[in-house]
C-alpha cells in the first residue's frame, strides 16, 4: 500500500474499524494476532501496551452460501476480504500494512469516499427518505 492508514493507537483504529464495518457491511474480525505485552516479555521492548497489538489480521466474516447446481447442496464460504495492522516502531503507530479490499458479496449499498487522518476510503452514503 502506498499510503497506508495509520493509527496513534488501538482505540483509533477499533473507532475506525466499528465505522468501516457499519458504513460498508462488511464484518471484519480479529482471526490471528501478536500482543505488545507478549511480544515485549520475549524482547526486552518497552513498546506501548495502548498499541495492543504488533501484527493483527483482520477478515471480513459475511458468510457467502454456495449452491451446487449438479448436487443442490449448499455450504458457505467466508469473503476474501482482509487486511493486516501491523506496529511500525519508527513511526510508533499501528498502520494497515496489507489489504485485500476484494469482497465476495453485494452489500446492496451505494458508497462514497471519505477521509480518516488524510486517507481516503469508502462509507456508506445517507439514503435520503
Amino acid at each position: 500500500m502506498a499510503n497506508p492508514l495509520c493509527f496513534e493507537n488501538y482505540d483509533n483504529f477499533l473507532a475506525w474499524l466499528k465505522q468501516h464495518n457499519r458504513s460498508t457491511g462488511s464484518n471484519y474480525t480479529n482471526i490471528q494476532s501478536s500482543s505488545v505485552r507478549v511480544f515485549n516479555q520475549k524482547n526486552g521492548t518497552d513498546i506501548r501496551l495502548d498499541v495492543k497489538f504488533i501484527e493483527a489480521k483482520y477478515e471480513c466474516r459475511y458468510k457467502i452460501k454456495i449452491t451446487k447446481s449438479s448436487r443442490k447442496k449448499k455450504s458457505t464460504s467466508n469473503c476474501p476480504a482482509y487486511f493486516l495492522l501491523q506496529y511500525n516502531q519508527k513511526v510508533d503507530q499501528l498502520m494497515i500494512t496489507e489489504m485485500n479490499s476484494s469482497h465476495r458479496h453485494d452489500n446492496k449499498r451505494k458508497y462514497k469516499m471519505h477521509e480518516f487522518d488524510g486517507k481516503q476510503f469508502s462509507t456508506l452514503k445517507s439514503s435520503s427518505v
